[in-house]
């Protein structure tokens, strides 16, 4: 099974992880201090200074904030293969799950929808039932 460590520990974090379970992945999670890790109450947490010798690992972001998450991408996008995670309930138009798929660090929630010629950034978040259109 691929391994799969989630920058975050909050909600957002827990969705994602649902996320990458249903695409086959087993899911750790990455607090940024002990004391987070201590306090979230989750299984498999690390701590984000002990990542190194990890790199061969799949890494997602489950922090809803786009200041940390473009932070954690520019800090570790040199380092780290960033997953796009798509929920199977998702839906596309011809041609665009591969444009999301081409993108990295993308997570497409459940029952989003994309229709056809549309560009993501990379780390972007779709969250649940968002319907993007056409161009």
């Amino acid at each position: 099974m691929k391994r799969l460590a989630i920058f975050g520990t909050s909600g957002h974090a827990r969705e994602v992880g649902d996320i990458a379970r249903s695409a086959g992945y087993r899911v750790s999670y990455i607090a940024r201090t002990e004391q987070e890790a201590r306090h979230c109450q989750l299984n498999n947490v690390v701590v984000e200074s002990d990542l190194r010798g990890n790199e061969q690992m799949h890494f997602a972001i489950g922090v809803g904030d786009n200041r940390t998450r473009e932070y954690i991408m520019n800090r570790y996008s040199p380092k780290l293969h960033f997953a796009t995670l798509i929920h199977p309930s998702a839906s596309f138009g011809v041609n665009q799950r591969k444009a999301v798929l081409d993108s990295k660090a993308a997570v497409i929630f459940a029952g989003v929808r994309l229709t056809n010629r549309i560009r993501l950034a990379d780390g972007v978040i779709l969250n649940q039932n968002a319907t993007i259109a056409h161009d």
